[in-house]
């Protein structure tokens, strides 16, 4: 039978933390809102809204892995923003959990 977490110590211990260090990581990480950096995955939840600013492009890659290790599915949305800045609700697919975005000239995303 498995021991309970609080009973853990030693090698038994040292395993368990190891092995789930990443999931926690992920768990109390700062996750959103905030800046996209370009080719960096961004964990996101529900349908969040973007908020695009500059002059150029943005285009958001989706995965359905946290970490990008999943399926991507590319240039699942793509905006031209010229100045004025744009609040967009893009939809990124049914399985995403994360996103990355690719930028030209000095466009910029922020997931507000």
């Amino acid at each position: 039978m498995p021991k309970a977490i609080e009973t853990l110590s030693g090698a038994d211990a040292t395993a368990f933390r190891s092995a789930i260090a990443p999931h926690v990581a992920a768990l109390v990480a700062p996750k959103f809102p905030g800046a996209l950096t370009a080719g960096t995955w961004k964990f996101i939840t529900g349908w969040p809204r973007l908020k695009l600013t500059g002059n150029g492009t943005v285009t958001i890659d989706a995965n359905n892995a946290e970490d990008g290790s999943g399926t991507t599915s590319a240039a699942v949305f793509t905006a031209t923003v010229s100045g004025s800045p744009v609040i967009a609700f893009p939809f990124f697919g049914n399985d995403a959990v994360a996103i990355r975005a690719t930028f030209t000239g000095t466009a910029a995303a922020e997931i507000i």
